[in-house]
């Protein structure tokens, strides 16, 4: 089968590879999409040993022994390894598990989804309902999945004005889980004119963010600072700025 993987200095390669075969607990699933995290910024300039890809939809076409994931499934996948047996993963908590301290990850411990297919552990091929698009199913991982599990830990429902520093990838979902949630007014700020029209077509309000006034600008849109705030640069100095844009409980 072929595969892309990152060669180093932005350099893609495609190659032929050797299509896995499920094992006990294992199936394969035929890559139908897969998305591209910044996580894997650094093998793209530094070079990886095996093709990535851990944001992966697809069909199951086969299964191993010991399965129950009939062939034809719709899925996509969770990233994390775990056993479903500690503690940890009794309580929900899998990328925690005590079997695998380490965390191995699907794209780093393993080959992943840039690929014709991905080999899995049957547990972390997730069933996709049938209203919902491969392509589509591709966003519930980190685009959504990650903002949305933050924001409702957050009781983010209880925010009547959010702020998104940052309208990349999971920016922009953010935006999308905010409104969903019913939040009215969410403050979009981003660098990019282009990321903040497609804020603005996902239900965010543009701030352009120039350096030193996105502080007096969300001011001037709220009484005394936003009640939810999502970090979404990942950096210390806009972490810093995001505390100063809060209310103060």
């Amino acid at each position: 089968m072929l595969s892309a993987r990152f060669k180093g200095n932005k350099e893609v390669v495609l190659e032929e590879v050797e299509k896995p075969v499920p094992g006990s607990g294992e199936v394969l699933m035929k890559v139908a999409y897969c998305g591209l995290c910044g996580s894997e910024r650094p093998q793209y300039l530094e070079g990886f040993h095996h093709h990535q890809g851990h944001e992966v939809a697809g069909i199951i076409t086969e299964v191993g022994p010991g399965t129950n994931t009939e062939i034809g499934t719709r899925a996509v996948t969770y990233l994390t390894r775990f056993c479903g047996e500690c503690s940890r993963c009794r309580e929900g908590l899998t990328t925690m598990c005590l079997k695998y301290p380490d965390k191995e990850n699907l794209g780093w411990s393993w080959p992943g989804g840039f690929a014709e297919y991905v080999l899995l552990p049957e547990q972390n091929a997730l069933p996709l309902p049938d209203e919902v698009s491969l392509q589509a199913g591709v966003l519930l991982l980190d685009t959504l999945g990650t903002s949305f599990h933050g924001i409702n830990m957050a009781e983010g429902e209880k925010a009547e004005v959010a702020c998104v520093l940052g309208c990349g990838a999971l920016g922009l979902g953010a935006i999308l889980v905010l409104k969903a949630v019913g939040v009215k007014k969410v403050l979009a700020t981003d660098l990019s004119q282009y990321r903040l029209e497609a804020a603005r077509n996902l239900g965010g309000e543009p701030v352009r963010a120039y350096e030193g006034d996105i502080e007096k600008l969300v001011r001037e849109n709220t009484e005394d600072g936003v009640d939810l705030l999502v970090e979404a640069v990942g950096k210390p100095e806009t972490l810093l700025q995001g505390a100063k844009l809060t209310r103060p409980l």
